[in-house]
């Protein structure tokens, strides 16, 4: 019996420990990108650092971190949808309504997919600049430093896309494309958000 074989009759197991493992690694990586942003808005030291030596507060702490790093991962993947959705369904429309030959009504289309990208964007790290700091704030600065990061997350999905198409020509690309590119598509976020 290969290996390969072995790894899918103990899919199971696989499973669950790969979700065990994906929640702890998902709520490590907001506890630092929270800290990192408490540190940012010049918070005290024990705003930005809770007590973890007393396990109902690390517990807490734990929940509380991988939740919003659902809660992000589905603000994420509802941004994509949408500029998905946007750029891929627009085509479609335009070819049913035997419009797709008009350049005009095409950068229109575009031009409103990309607006409302943008703005689901700008509500998404919004709510992370001014929510997920240990100490919530509001400010006007947060709205311009979300706007900007929005306009940079618009360029990063593109991106993402364009590596997308290229990596999964391939064999090799396909088993290990997405991964890599998840990776560094979260690193590239996390210094966005910063």
């Amino acid at each position: 019996i290969t290996a390969i074989e072995r790894a899918v009759a103990q899919r199971d197991t696989l499973g669950a420990l790969g979700v065990v493992l994906a929640v702890y690694s998902g709520a490590g990586w907001m506890s630092a990108l929270r800290h990192a942003l408490t540190e940012q808005w010049r918070e005290p030291h024990e705003a930005a650092a809770p007590d973890v030596t007393d396990l109902r507060s690390y517990l807490r702490m734990l929940i509380t971190d991988a939740a919003a790093a659902a809660v992000m991962g589905l603000a994420v993947t509802i941004s994509f949808l949408i500029t998905t959705a946007g750029t891929g369904l627009s085509g479609t429309a335009l070819r049913l309504l035997g419009l797709d030959d008009d350049s005009m009504t095409r950068a229109l289309l575009l031009a409103g997919s990309a607006l409302l990208t943008v703005t689901t964007n700008w509500l998404i790290f919004l709510w992370a600049i001014t929510r997920l700091p240990r100490t919530p704030r509001h400010t006007d600065d947060a709205q311009r430093a979300a706007l900007m990061a929005s306009i940079g997350f618009l360029v990063l999905e593109q991106a993402a896309s364009l590596f997308l198409s290229l990596v999964l020509r391939s064999p090799a690309g396909l088993a290990f494309g997405p991964v890599i590119g998840l990776l560094i598509f979260a690193f590239l976020v996390a210094r966005l958000l910063l």
